[in-house]
């Protein structure tokens, strides 16, 4: 079944940017709502309030501010999206990583892989193998500080304060 309802509400306007306007209604089962909004320059927020039959009262409201405001590489920068691009930025970067720690440590995990095809599909063997040791694997932690893509041109203290000096 369809609900219908009725509402009525007033607004009014200035030419400096602001504005207000409230309304009422009255819905199916005796519900009713009422609501306000008010702008200034290029910032809009509301409020809202409702009322059902049985009592119960919900309550909102919100604010933002346009995108009309400010200059235009603003407007610019906030309708772009950059989460896609990003995301598989991300996960690009992770693979990079993990050829890099291959090709790092391909001789531990050539080492490995040759024991586990001797193994075979035993698991208390596989566990076996793979619970003992690290079989000359660093840890993730110990490879990712060991990683230097750019050698600093300075030694450790004067290249942190160079990279200080120019942030600051």
């Amino acid at each position: 079944s369809a609900s219908a309802g009725t509402a009525s509400g007033a607004s009014s306007a200035a030419s400096t940017g602001t504005g207000t306007g409230s309304g009422t209604g009255t819905g199916p089962s005796g519900s009713r709502g009422s609501g306000s909004s008010s702008r200034t320059g290029g910032t809009d927020s509301g409020a809202a309030h409702g009322t059902a039959r049985s009592g119960e009262t919900a309550t909102g409201s919100e604010s933002r501010t346009a995108d009309g405001a400010g200059n235009p590489l603003t407007r610019w920068w906030r309708r772009q999206n950059f989460s896609l691009p990003l995301i598989w930025l991300s996960v690009l970067v992770y693979a990079a990583g993990l050829g890099h720690f291959g090709l790092e440590n391909a001789d531990a995990l050539d080492s490995i892989w040759t024991d586990l095809r001797s193994i075979g599909a035993d698991p208390s063997g596989l566990w076996t193998l793979l619970s003992e040791s690290r079989h000359g694997l660093e840890t993730t932690l110990a490879f990712v500080r060991g990683v230097e893509f750019v050698t600093p041109p300075l030694e450790s203290t004067a290249w942190y304060g160079a990279l200080a000096g120019v942030v600051a």
